[in-house]
């Protein structure tokens, strides 16, 4: 079962060749309103669809009767989750695969991905920092919401922000990780970085506006480049994902966005 998120109506986005061939009802069951989607055609059976907190939930039904289906629906419990959502979240953000299910790697046809066109102040008081996070509120569709970022902790205890253009198969263009156990001066982070004997890009000391910090990348399924700033309290590092697509462009945004980072005491 797998939250998302909608702007309009829950069946705005049901795409058939042929609408007769769906037949839409509502039910209630253990008092949660219930939108089923029976399709008479190809592998789907029924779409049980039920929203909270302005997630959309979406149970797919393929081998259960419809009393079986409807009795199972009956032990579901809505947990408060104070409105939390992914990122990138609703009922139509990606192209469907050869068996109907979500692509995580390729948006829908209508889904914007214009240049940011605002700017939004992020501040982080027990963190010690803000900066500008760029944003477009056009971004995604009428049935699927891009937030402007997305804060999360991992189980280290490291801080993490994604933001940025988003990216079909990331979310994001641009994410800092914050470490509780990162207060690193430059001299300790070049020599760590060094130890690492990498040929492709050499790690190195640069100042943006009045910040000091080491830019390094970090080599995995795909590239990091890394921009570890260093601070009062904490170290933050900012850092681009990437793969293939040419980067010059999107540095030169990372190294704007950094130019508004201002510390917090």
């Amino acid at each position: 079962m797998v939250p998302r998120t909608k702007k309009k109506s829950i069946c705005e986005d049901i795409r058939s060749p042929d609408l007769s061939e769906i037949d839409i009802k509502k039910v209630v069951i253990n008092n949660i309103e219930i939108t089923v989607i029976e399709e008479k055609t190809g592998f789907m059976e029924n779409s049980y669809v039920f929203s909270k907190d302005g997630n959309v939930f979406d149970i797919t039904n393929m081998i259960l009767s419809e009393s079986e289906a409807e009795s199972m629906i009956s032990t579901l419990k809505l947990i408060e989750t104070n409105g939390e959502k992914k990122r990138i979240s609703g009922f139509g953000c990606y192209e469907k695969d050869s068996e109907g299910f979500d692509d995580p790697y390729e948006f829908r046809e209508d889904f914007n991905t214009d240049d940011a066109d605002t700017i939004i102040k992020y501040i982080n008081t027990e963190k010690g920092i803000s900066f500008d996070i760029p944003y477009n509120s056009d971004w995604g569709n009428k049935n699927c919401e891009v937030l402007p970022y997305k804060e999360f902790m991992d189980s280290y205890g490291t801080a993490h922000l994604i933001f940025g253009k988003p990216r079909a198969w990331i979310s994001d263009t641009f994410r800092l990780n914050i470490s509780i156990s990162s207060n690193r001066d430059i001299e300790t982070i070049l020599l760590e970085q060094q130890q690492d004997d990498i040929e492709v890009f050499k790690p190195r000391e640069k100042t943006i506006g009045d910040k000091q910090m080491v830019v390094y990348e970090s080599y995995g399924t795909c590239t990091s480049r890394i921009y570890e700033v260093v601070g009062k309290g904490y170290n933050y590092s900012f850092d681009h994902f990437y793969c293939e697509e040419p980067i010059v462009d999107i540095i030169k945004e990372l190294e704007g966005i950094i130019a508004t980072v201002e510390f917090i005491d």
